[in-house]
């Protein structure tokens, strides 16, 4: 009896530890869509920034809810240039895009963990060649 009930629990945990094991991978897959390189924008035709988040992910510009706690917060991500807060969205405008090394999007948790309250639309990091 003990012999045949091994076999039995060892089929019934299966698909347990494989679901364990393949939620690594998901993760990886998961941050490379926070993140526009510079080769993905070299491929576009773009002009600035903010045009190539548009083309490639549209989703880094939506207003993610207004903060009912926090007067005046519109939901919309905050922009960071060279790790310095440089204002709303349409400061991608102002940005060439052949200047720019990566584009990554925080969301509100990790934005407010990183740069502190008042990123309740999280963040958009652009980092570029000028370092300016």
């Amino acid at each position: 009896m003990r012999r045949r009930l091994i076999p039995v629990l060892m089929l019934a945990l299966l698909p347990v530890t494989a679901c364990a094991s393949g939620g690594g991978g998901n993760g990886s897959a998961g941050s490379a869509r926070d993140v526009i390189t510079a080769e993905e924008i070299e491929a576009i035709s773009v002009t600035t920034a903010y045009d190539a988040i548009q083309r490639l992910r549209p989703t880094f510009l939506r207003a993610r809810g207004a903060n009912s706690f926090t007067s005046g917060d519109s939901g919309r991500p905050v922009v960071y240039v060279n790790g310095i807060r440089s204002g709303e969205i349409e400061v991608l405008q102002q940005i060439p895009a052949q200047t720019v090394l990566d584009i990554q999007y925080l969301n509100a948790s990790e934005a407010t963990q990183r740069f502190g309250t008042g990123n309740a639309g999280g963040a958009i990091l652009v980092r570029t060649r000028s370092g300016d």
